[in-house]
């Protein structure tokens, strides 16, 4: 009869966590600090300057943004255009539908 495996009554028994991970066991040096214990990661703030060549988004902001208003202008000028066409050929429309038909 095959006996049943045991479970870990203790998490300094549980084989998942992998070594250095167990309080009092000191960190390998290539090991991340988050892994090692609570005292050795550090509790205090620790402030963090910002990096001499931060890349700001503002020139793509309104780069894009000059360019939907560039979009937008000239459609709604092209829409004007083709307005004023139409208007002009209803005019000739409505002319030609008041002079009278020519006779036979």
């Amino acid at each position: 009869m095959a006996q049943a495996p045991t479970t870990s009554r203790s998490i300094d028994d549980d084989p998942g966590l992998g070594p250095g991970f167990h309080p009092g066991t000191p960190r390998a040096p290539d090991q991340p600090a988050s892994l090692g214990t609570p005292a050795a990661r550090g509790t205090g703030f620790t402030a963090v300057e910002p990096a001499e060549q931060a890349n700001s988004a503002m020139p793509s902001l309104v780069a894009a943004y000059g360019l939907m208003w560039l979009l937008l202008l000239g459609f709604v000028w092209l829409v004007a255009r083709r307005q004023a066409r139409t208007e002009a050929r209803l005019r000739e429309l409505e002319q030609a539908l008041l002079k009278p038909p020519p006779s036979p």
